[in-house]
């Protein structure tokens, strides 16, 4: 009779190869995991840069035209006015979230020649790593 012939289970050999296979499938899958968190964290950055530009817009384009909200915003005499306003009602420079860092919004409105009777307007908030710009036209007059 074979010694060998009733030997049941795995030599130190196949243990270690099979060991070494899955460690290596789950540090495979563990790199993948970071990566995906890392995405995300750019994703919900990016979406947060542009729901402000486009709320800072929106505000921008809700604006009577009859009556703006700064000294001769929409008057021919201010070609390029230059404000730091963030979002509908905020007057501050920046806003901070708590997962998605510190964003700031400038916007630029420039009449556009040569009848000065559409506005050219442009959004740019920065944070979280992220610049999004966002521009419209408006008609003035």
């Amino acid at each position: 009779m074979n010694r060998h012939s009733n030997e049941k289970g795995f030599t130190l050999v196949e243990l270690l190869v099979a060991l070494t296979l899955m460690t290596i499938g789950i540090l495979a899958m563990v790199q993948m995991q970071i990566v995906a968190m890392q995405s995300n964290s750019m994703a919900n950055r990016l979406s947060v840069a542009t729901s402000l530009s486009q709320e800072v817009m929106d505000d921008i384009q809700s604006w009577d035209i009859n009556t703006p909200p700064v000294n001769g915003a929409f008057t021919a005499n201010s070609a390029n006015v230059v404000y730091a306003r963030l979002g509908a009602g905020l007057n501050a420079s920046s806003i901070t979230f708590p997962d998605s860092g510190t964003y700031s919004a400038v916007y630029t409105i420039t009449l556009v020649p040569p009848d000065l009777t559409t506005a050219f307007i442009s959004v740019t908030v920065t944070g979280g790593g992220r610049t999004v710009t966002l521009t419209s036209l408006k008609r003035v007059v």
